[in-house]
């Protein structure tokens, strides 16, 4: 019987899904002011992420390896769900709309179960450079499948990257090149 209730137990602790990293983003606009947004309890007023991308590049000579020009900064990608914040997005790139700031708050779990902030980028005078929308393809098991999701990509004068747990910051400001 013991080692019944212990299957059942590892079962249902294996069946449970595992807390992802998770992050949440607030856009103030120049003209538009605060963006809506889209989570709830605790993270009302802000916008759910799904994915991120983010490169720089250092060009390097190809005989020396060495480096020989200036960093070159991608986008910044943010996915998300369409929602409350989607017709303002594109209101901010059709208009070329300055973003005061736009601030990115990654999370992670901690033993105890619970979300704890680790990471937060911001970026600064930034703008949207590109929206695309489209519908996830049907996956079986992708939690994203069949989704109404969009692309947001962030160009940016200054981003700053803080980490909550080392107190290490890290910023790139493109006026100081």
């Amino acid at each position: 019987m013991k080692m019944m209730m212990f299957l059942v137990s590892l079962a249902l602790l294996s069946a449970a899904p595992a807390m992802a990293n998770t992050f949440h983003m607030q856009v103030d606009g120049k003209a538009q002011g605060k963006f809506r947004g889209e989570g709830s309890g605790e993270k009302n007023g802000l916008i759910t992420g799904m994915h991120l991308a983010f490169e720089v590049k250092s060009p390097r000579d190809p005989a020396s390896g060495l480096p020989s020009g200036k960093r070159q900064y991608s986008p910044i990608v943010v996915t998300k769900e369409w929602g409350a914040a989607s017709t303002q997005l594109l209101r901010a790139l059709l208009n070329n709309e300055q973003l005061k700031t736009v601030v990115l708050n990654f999370y992670k779990p901690s033993p105890n179960g619970s979300e704890v902030l680790f990471e937060t980028w911001t970026l600064t005078d930034a703008s949207i450079s590109d929206l695309k929308s489209y519908v996830s393809p049907t996956v079986a098991g992708d939690p994203y499948s069949g989704k109404n999701l969009e692309d947001v990509s962030f160009t940016f004068h200054r981003l700053e990257i803080l980490n909550h747990e080392t107190k290490d910051v890290v910023v790139v400001d493109d006026t100081h090149q």
